[in-house]
């Protein structure tokens, strides 16, 4: 939580709008899921991938543009969570 409290230090609105885009798609999970249960697995699994992305994005740009404890070790981090959530669901 280190790279939020960075990133909304200066009021930021790019990472207000990260979360707003994650709360819509989280819903957007949620009532495909009750409409169609039968893709509810697959939906799933493309949608955490998005969050796995725009998570990694966002500690990315926050470990670069401001003063981060460990920002190499943030940085490794995004990266592992950008490649884990651009896979796609079949691999």
């Amino acid at each position: 939580m280190e790279w939020m409290q960075a990133a909304t230090k200066h009021g930021d609105r790019w990472v207000r709008w990260t979360f707003v885009v994650g709360g819509l798609l989280g819903v957007a999970a949620g009532i495909i899921v009750l409409a169609e249960p039968a893709i509810g697995l697959a939906t799933l699994a493309v949608i955490t991938g998005i969050f796995l992305v725009l998570d990694g994005i966002t500690a990315t740009a926050a470990s670069l543009f401001e003063h981060v404890e460990g920002r190499s070790l943030v940085v490794v981090a995004a990266v592992i969570t950008v490649t884990l959530g651009s896979r796609s669901p079949s691999s």
